[in-house]
């Protein structure tokens, strides 16, 4: 099984927002600037407002990063750089601190909410949401998760006129995963919380605090198009295979439209409840037994490009690409066969495990155990 690597050296990371957020607070209104980041800083920024998820994209360099609405460049670093002396990163191992931008939204001729991905060779991160101006300095409080052994993910979105940042962020060690995720909106030079709750998460005495935490008690979020995909805590498997708790896929939120929203009815939820069976004995990141919610579906399309009729009763195939979700180049793709009429299960075509080039290019290889061995 991989394991999450640790160090006596650092501070061990708390699987909760609640018991980090005191300590943050407690740091902000001191005013001493940090240094620069101590190791290069990778620079990753997506622009798109399709909906498209950074920690799914390639990046670029800050020469090429406009912003996304004003036509004026903006330096990445500079903005980083505000992010990160406005946080506590004392979790990450100081030595080995890197960084990158994972989306902006919103941006003005001043202001730009941005969302910045920090972390470590230990496999520790911390993901840092906050407004930042173009002189580099950091408008209001930010919010921060601390992670280990995952990786936060981000989508910026426009609906109704308004801009609105969907971020995953979850955790694992020694065969237990968690997460958290919420959708925040652009307001003025702030930004606040409309899903899973409403109102400001950041302020520990508000109701919006209690409720979102209490949300994601028992319940963990994966990428998903258009929005996320949530699982429940499901008990069984600790109780008669002698692990920890895992997860059931119970539902998913869309806040933007996508082409799997065209797929018949069921077809998304089950080929959803298929890989998590497929995949919890093998064929995950981990290589282990008894494991789930481990998969970010990227896409489910049919393979000959028809969205049929909801009442359309006639098999057909869909192909499934999902990517791991701790961040390694790891993905899954598999071919299923739907019999609309419900008179037959799922049926797999081909399945294969390899790297994105290797998935892309239809290789039908598994390489599970060497990838994860190799990482």
């Amino acid at each position: 099984m991989k394991s999450v690597p640790r160090s006596p050296f650092t501070t061990p990371l708390s699987r909760s927002a609640r018991e980090t957020e005191p300590r943050i607070r407690g740091i902000l209104p001191w005013k001493k600037q940090r240094p620069p980041l101590l190791a290069p800083v990778l620079a990753v920024l997506i622009l798109s407002c399709g909906g498209l998820a950074a920690c799914q994209a390639q990046g670029g360099t800050p020469s090429d990063m406009p912003a996304a609405q004003s036509g004026e460049a903006w330096s990445t670093q500079a903005v980083l750089d505000a992010l990160f002396q406005s946080s506590d990163a004392s979790i990450l191992s100081p030595d080995s601190i890197q960084g990158e931008l994972l989306d902006t939204q919103g941006t003005s001729e001043d202001l730009t909410l941005a969302a910045g991905h920090f972390y470590d060779n230990l496999g520790q991160y911390s993901l840092l949401l906050g407004v930042v101006g173009r002189n580099g300095a950091e408008s209001g409080v930010p919010f921060v998760v601390h992670g280990s052994g995952g990786r936060p993910c981000t989508a910026v979105f426009e609906k109704d006129g308004s801009q609105y940042l969907l971020y995953t962020a979850t955790w694992a060690d020694q065969g237990f995963s968690d997460g958290e995720a919420g959708v925040i909106r652009l307001d003025g030079d702030d930004f606040t919380w409309v899903w899973p709750v409403e109102g400001d998460v950041r302020d520990s005495r508000s109701q919006a605090y209690k409720d979102y935490h209490d949300y994601w008690k028992g319940r963990k979020p994966l990428l998903a198009p258009g929005g996320v995909d949530i699982f429940t805590e499901n008990q069984d498997y600790g109780i008669y295979e002698g692990s920890p708790v895992q997860w059931v896929s119970e539902q998913n939120e869309v806040f933007w439209h996508t082409a799997e929203e065209d797929l018949p009815t069921g077809v998304y939820y089950q080929s959803r409840v298929w890989l998590e069976q497929f995949t919890r004995t093998g064929h995950n990141p981990w290589n282990a037994r008894n494991t789930s919610a481990l998969w970010q579906i990227v896409s489910l399309a049919p393979v000959d490009g028809v969205y049929r009729d909801r009442n359309d009763d006639r098999e057909a195939v869909y192909e499934l690409k999902a990517r791991a979700d701790n961040g390694e180049d790891l993905w899954f793709a598999a071919s299923l066969l739907f019999d609309h009429s419900g008179e037959h299960p799922i049926q797999v075509q081909r399945w294969n495990v390899g790297t994105r080039a290797e998935i892309d290019r239809g290789q039908m290889v598994e390489r599970i155990t060497a990838t994860c061995m190799d990482n």
